[in-house]
């Protein structure tokens, strides 16, 4: 088990499900799912080990915490559509860290509507870019 994972999961048991939620990532995490995410997208080998964009949608699914025991039963189809909507909420996030976007707080998402993918969000391009 390599250490960014017994991190990862040090910080889920420590924050719980909230702190899946792209707005509350810490920087070295949102980065390694950002960098999960772009080789998902090209199709790449690269991809870390322990897929923390995984973890975190079983975990959301799921309600709770994975544990290693935990058995799930789950359409592929509702997986793949979950996994694209927290990654789409994962760049805007990003975007709006970097400061490229300003997001309303009525926007940003929560446990119940994480994977809503029919949930509107106020955006608004920084002017600033």
């Amino acid at each position: 088990m390599s250490t960014s994972y017994k991190k990862y999961e040090k910080y889920i048991k420590k924050q719980g499900l909230k702190g899946l939620l792209p707005q509350n990532l810490p920087e070295n995490i949102l980065n390694r799912m950002l960098i999960e995410a772009d080789g998902l997208d090209s199709d790449t080998k690269e991809t870390p080990s322990a897929s923390f964009i995984l973890l975190a949608i079983l975990s959301l699914m799921n309600g709770k915490r994975l544990k290693s025991t935990m058995k799930l039963n789950i359409k592929e189809e509702v997986l793949m559509e979950n996994f694209n909507v927290y990654i789409i909420s994962l760049r805007v996030e990003n975007s709006y860290r970097i400061g490229e976007l300003e997001i309303g707080e009525d926007s940003l998402p929560t446990l119940k509507n994480i994977f809503n993918g029919h949930r509107m969000m106020n955006i608004v391009k920084n002017s600033r870019n």
